[in-house]
């Protein structure tokens, strides 16, 4: 038996105790004293039915809060950050790439899902899934069961951040949105190391989501650019400040 319940039913059996010691104090003062007997007096055997029903009320009582605790599963669960896109401002790009932050292991990968706006997080039939992945990721690395995604419409969603092959358990769903006026995620593989730096501050200015996403579109060589990479991590700071 968990030990809070032993705890209460002795809390209720000491109450019980000290009640009948000064119901038999009391006795004592206004009445004569009983005649000693082998045998167990009435008011000894009346009292006993009281204490065992006040047992047997705490036990209830107990048993019937136990259902609502939360069960500890134990099971592991991602420790991620979602930088972009912004939950709270719809996405200006129908193809956005999912940018976070983790506290995992180091190489740790991860399992991602598409969810409908307010569906449930276990059975919700999500639009599309990657599995061990790693940030950022393109929604165009993202498929379902007929295709792979290349944009998303208007609207809410959720993504859905998990511990690879763990389940839909092992993380938490976050919301985003993708704008009316949404947009293909910019090309600027073809940009030259000023023009690539103007525009990614351009887009810093308005929307440090949008900078990050751009950049991530970018190929290894150019995002270790000395620009580039000042231009991220200024972009990483400002969504942590938020």
């Amino acid at each position: 038996m968990p030990d809070h319940i032993l705890q209460r039913l002795r809390e209720v059996a000491d109450t019980s105790w000290a009640e009948r010691q000064e119901r038999e104090s009391a006795s004592k003062i206004t009445s004569f004293p009983a005649v000693s007997s082998s045998t167990t007096s009435p008011g000894a055997r009346s009292s006993r039915p009281a204490v065992w029903l006040a047992l047997a009320a705490a036990v209830a009582a107990t048993l019937v809060v136990l259902p609502r605790l939360p069960q500890r599963s134990g099971a592991p669960t991602a420790k991620v950050a979602l930088l972009a896109p912004n939950p709270a401002v719809p996405s200006p790009f129908v193809d956005p790439i999912f940018v976070w932050e983790s506290e995992d292991k180091p190489g740790q990968q991860y399992d991602v899902w598409i969810l409908p706006e307010g569906g449930d997080q276990f059975t919700s039939k999500p639009l599309y899934v990657a599995e061990n992945v790693t940030s950022p990721l393109p929604l165009t690395a993202m498929k379902n069961a007929d295709a792979a995604a290349t944009r998303l419409p208007e609207g809410g969603y959720q993504v859905l951040i998990c511990l690879a092959d763990v389940g839909r358990h092992a993380g938490v769903a976050r919301p985003f949105a993708v704008a009316a006026d949404a947009t293909p995620l910019p090309d600027l593989a073809s940009a030259t190391p000023g023009e690539l730096q103007l525009q990614l501050q351009e887009m810093l200015g308005r929307s440090p989501e949008a900078a990050l996403m751009a950049i991530a579109t970018l190929p290894a060589e150019r995002r270790e650019l000395p620009e580039v990479a000042l231009l991220e991590k200024a972009a990483r700071e400002r969504i942590r400040e938020k």
